[in-house]
Parts: C-alpha cells; sequence; structure tokens
C-alpha cells in the first residue's frame, strides 16, 4: 500500500497527475471485489470454509483499493472540475462498494457469504453507469477501440497493477505464514 502512495506521490510530483493510480486502483477493486463476492457465493453454495477464509484475506486488498480509488478520483475531481466529490454513478457506486467492503467484515459468518455475492450487483454498475446515464464523469479512459488517455498513461496504470498485484501477494503470504506460527490469521 505504501509503494502504491509513493507511485501516486511521484506521479503527481512529475506532472502526470492521478488519473494512472486512480485507474489502477479501480481495476483493481473492482476485481478484488468481484473475486470477493464470487468467494461469497461458493460458500453460500457449498458451505466450502477455505472460500470463507479466501474472501476474509481478499476484503482486506480489495478495501485498500477502493479506498484509494475514491481518494485518487477525489483528488482528480478537484483538479478537473474544481470539486472534491461530485455525485456521479462512479463516485457513488464505488462508495457503495467500498460501504459494502465494509459491511461485510462487521457480519455473521453465516451472513457474510450472501452479502459478499449480492454485492456483485453493484460491479455492472460501476462499470457501465457511466455509459448507461449521462454523468460528469468522464466515458471509459482504456478500450480496445481506443480510449481518452495515452500510451503513457496506460504504462502508468500497467505499473500500479502490477505494484498493486505485488503487494497484495506479499500480504497474503505474510497473513498465511503468521497463520501458519500462531494458527490465527
Amino acid at each position: 500500500m505504501y509503494g502504491i502512495i509513493g507511485v501516486m506521490i511521484m506521479m503527481t510530483l512529475r506532472g502526470g497527475g492521478v488519473m494512472g493510480v486512480h485507474v489502477g486502483m479501480s481495476w483493481l477493486g473492482i476485481v478484488s471485489s468481484v473475486i470477493m463476492g464470487v468467494m461469497g457465493g461458493i460458500y453460500v453454495i457449498s458451505r466450502n470454509e477455505k472460500s470463507m477464509e479466501w474472501m476474509e484475506r481478499i476484503r482486506g486488498e480489495s478495501r485498500k483499493y477502493v479506498s484509494m480509488s475514491i481518494i485518487t478520483g477525489m483528488i482528480w475531481s478537484k483538479e478537473v472540475w474544481g470539486e472534491w466529490w461530485i455525485n456521479d454513478v462512479r463516485n457513488i457506486s464505488m462508495l457503495v462498494c467500498w460501504i459494502w467492503i465494509e459491511v461485510i467484515g462487521g457480519v455473521k459468518k453465516e451472513y457474510k457469504g450472501i452479502i459478499g455475492w449480492m454485492g456483485m450487483i453493484n460491479m455492472p454498475i460501476i462499470k457501465y453507469g457511466v455509459e448507461w446515464w449521462n454523468t460528469m464523469h468522464q466515458p471509459v479512459s482504456v478500450s480496445e477501440w481506443g480510449g481518452s488517455i495515452g500510451r503513457e498513461e496506460i504504462r502508468e496504470i500497467g505499473k500500479v497493477i502490477i505494484i498493486g498485484i505485488m503487494v497484495s501477494i506479499e500480504v497474503i503470504r505474510d497473513m498465511r505464514r503468521r497463520e501458519a506460527n500462531t494458527g490465527k490469521l
């Protein structure tokens, strides 16, 4: 997480803005939230304890990514529109995603799976909301048909995603080491 914050500061200081970090964190947040929801669905269907364990591990990482997406989105919003927050479908749906992640952490185990599974309803809204409704948020930034950003920004997004995955892998490895040594997460 600190590495990602460092990358964000470096990108901003050299004039790149926060767009690369924002888009990278958003993608990581959405993908990790989908994986978390799938693990919740597996738990609901099969009562597989490993799926619940992985859902909890991924929840911590997803919380970081979605939080960083919201924070960098606010910074980007201030740069573009002069406001820290706008009531835009993507902003609101990412906030709902963050609340969903926090709710999962605070409920009993038997409800986590179903709430995790149901929370995936929000994922298409995050992804396609700016296409479905007329909002202030810019349209798709990266697309195989050409988005609104250039190659350099795409490289920056790729760097952020790679760093984020590496940090998550290390965090999960550390959790597994602690669990092996103490028997607890």
